[in-house]
């Protein structure tokens, strides 16, 4: 399921951003939560948009500067009220121990008592030498919860292949933040980068795979408040995942019964 983040265009309203969207046959929104902006957390305003553009939110990610227990049991609720799937939160800070003892012990009780995917994203590596920045940074501590969302380019930070990761993932996957690095820059075109988004695509549709897929760039790397070029860029990102992910989902063998 194509999807768009909204993070993408965070400095755009959210009317806006259902409106391009559906302009360019995105299926769904991958709404994050910002504090600044009530509309991002308003529930009669995201029915209201689900209900007037058709198109629904399937994630809702929590903000990654105030993220708390309390942050994540409100976005679930909201994801509950508004029959959202899936809810991706970020594990803590490394000095946040208070947090991370809550996150490894109650998040996957939590898990048990709603129907929401509570999906766990891999996060980049720290930029200094000093201390991570977040805990939890290697990719086999994610195992612990039932689901995971994966973030492409925050793969190369940590200098960790795509597809490999890919493979350990597989099970528990059941969200995807698509992006390319490129010029030492996260959250870049699929289409332009060192990541084989093409590959891992196909193999998705191979796989099977069928849940969402949320292009999340930074808006600043394709036009910030050139929205001609914003629009132009996230056509692009549109054909890629047509051509690479449909195409691969429509010749998919069909598996005959015995």
């Amino acid at each position: 399921m194509l999807t768009l983040s909204s993070g993408s265009l965070y400095k755009y309203g959210l009317a806006r951003i259902f409106a391009i969207a559906k302009e360019f046959d995105f299926e769904a929104i991958e709404l994050v939560i910002n504090p600044d902006c009530y509309d991002t957390y308003h529930e009669d305003y995201l029915r209201e948009l689900i209900n007037s553009t058709g198109i629904p939110i399937v994630g809702i990610a929590t903000p990654v500067v105030t993220s708390k227990a309390k942050t994540i049991r409100n976005a679930l609720t909201l994801a509950e009220n508004l029959n959202i799937p899936n809810l991706i939160v970020r594990p803590p800070f490394f000095t946040d121990f208070r947090f991370t003892s809550w996150f490894k012990n109650k998040l996957p009780q939590l898990q048990d008592k709603t129907h929401v995917n509570i999906c766990v994203v891999n996060v980049p590596a720290s930029k200094t030498f000093i201390l991570p920045k977040f805990a939890m940074g290697n990719i086999n501590e994610l195992k612990r919860y039932n689901h995971i969302c994966m973030d492409t380019s925050h793969l190369v930070t940590r200098k960790i292949d795509l597809m490999r990761a890919y493979q350990n993932f597989k099970s528990r996957l059941s969200f995807i933040q698509l992006s390319n690095w490129h010029k030492g820059l996260e959250h870049w075109m699929p289409n332009e980068g060192i990541l084989p988004l093409e590959s891992f695509l196909t193999k998705l549709a191979k796989d099977g795979y069928q849940g969402p897929i949320a292009i999340k760039l930074k808006l600043e790397n394709i036009g910030e408040d050139d929205l001609s070029q914003v629009k132009r860029r996230l056509k692009t990102c549109k054909d890629f995942y047509d051509e690479y992910y449909v195409k691969a989902l429509a010749t998919k063998p069909v598996k005959k019964s015995n």
